[in-house]
């Protein structure tokens, strides 16, 4: 286990909502509690070879991504037959994490291990009897997916301590970050997510299609924990490679995205003309953002690009004009990823800093993830063959 530092985070509910489509209203209004950033001065040198550094960024995630793993210490999963995992997600109606914990579940019977879901609508007090659930059932490892956050589930942490039930971490820390200090005793193994790239990967979208010219609105919502690495890479990115990018950020409470995007992408239109680009960084923001641009009469004129690739965004990108690019991060994959640090930990081994990785989708290859599209249609199926090696089970 690793020490190190951890950054900033607030449990604001439901990181993951960042996977659900809210429904769109048709009126209303927000303040502005970002800022704009971009100014002119730059060289046409230095324009040139930002736009060359985002076309670079988006060719190498555009690829079909390969397992990366093969060297990885195996696992001897058949030995593990018989054990009990307990999996409570940050809440069970977030469609991302409700598919990834089938595949996570499907995995476990494969290989002959019991798993209980722990069904909960994202709040702490049922993180906690789902914690309290599986101590009292002396079950052999529980699952924090998505994830609840576990400074709040401190004292069941040391419960299940107590009790020498390990617990893991899936799907919450940033790349190359770990648990915090109060946390880290307790947790056996974790995996992470490379929330940064995303935001780099959004912004480069913009400065490469735009030619090093982009006008900019990003929305984002503070609570979500994942919104701070996300922002900060994308705005660092702007900053650094296009810095006659115009770029203004709102921020949308998660209860108010169904609400106030659209109108707020309204306004943000009306207000700025020039306004080409807008970036939701979640799919859960998208459809509405893309209401708020078709609502202003600029479905062909002004693109969005987003992160997660919930089927529901991909086949915008497939099907409208409004709709450019998402990052796509592979449910199915992640399931793979998060059973391998769930195995190790039983294994009494080490987890490995892996994590699913991301494609970039767009209309130039949207069509490798099928009609309709499926995230995992168009990630390949190395890591299924990879996995199954590792674990002992081909």
């Amino acid at each position: 286990m690793h020490h190190g530092s951890l950054w900033p985070r607030r449990v604001g509910a439901l990181m993951a909502m960042l996977a659900i489509a809210l429904p769109v209203a048709a009126c209303g209004s927000g303040d502005d509690d970002g800022g704009s950033t971009g100014g002119g001065g730059a060289t046409q040198e230095a324009v040139s070879d930002g736009v060359a550094h985002a076309q670079q960024q988006i060719d190498e995630y555009s690829k079909v991504p390969q397992f990366a793993l093969a060297d990885a210490e195996p696992v001897d999963v058949p030995s593990l037959k018989g054990k009990h995992i307990f999996n409570i997600p940050i809440s069970s109606q977030i469609p991302f994490f409700v598919d990834t914990d089938k595949v996570m579940e499907r995995i476990a019977k494969e290989a002959g291990l019991k798993f209980t879901e722990f069904r909960n609508d994202g709040t702490p007090n049922q993180w906690a009897d789902g914690m309290n659930q599986a101590i009292a059932q002396k079950v052999d490892i529980i699952n924090l997916q998505g994830s609840p956050d576990p400074k709040l589930l401190v004292p069941q942490l040391k419960r299940a301590k107590e009790a020498g039930i390990p617990v893991t971490i899936t799907h919450f820390y940033q790349d190359g970050t770990q648990p915090p200090e109060e946390v880290l005793p307790y947790i056996t193994g974790f995996s992470t997510v490379p929330f940064e790239t995303v935001g780099r990967l959004l912004a480069d979208w913009a400065i490469a299609k735009s030619d090093g010219k982009a006008n900019v609105l990003v929305i984002t919502a503070d609570e979500v924990s994942a919104s701070e690495p996300i922002t900060r890479a994308l705005n660092d990115e702007f900053a650094t490679q296009c810095p006659d990018c115009k770029v203004e950020t709102i921020n949308v409470p998660i209860a108010e995205w169904g609400t106030k995007i659209q109108p707020e992408v309204q306004s943000a239109i009306t207000k700025n003309p020039n306004l080409d680009w807008v970036l939701p960084i979640y799919d859960g923001m998208s459809t509405a953002a893309g209401a708020g641009i078709q609502a202003a009469g600029k479905a062909n004129e002004i693109k969005v690009a987003s992160y997660n690739g919930t089927p529901a965004m991909l086949k915008q990108v497939a099907d409208t004009p409004w709709m450019d690019m998402d990052i796509s991060e592979s449910m199915a994959w992640l399931g793979y990823a998060n059973m391998d640090t769930i195995f190790r930990a039983l294994a009494g081994q080490e987890s490995i800093d892996e994590k699913a990785p991301l494609r970039i989708m767009s209309k130039d290859n949207i069509a490798e993830a099928g009609t309709p599209p499926s995230p995992d249609k168009g990630m390949g199926d190395s890591y299924v063959s990879g996995y199954r090696k590792l674990w002992g089970l081909e």
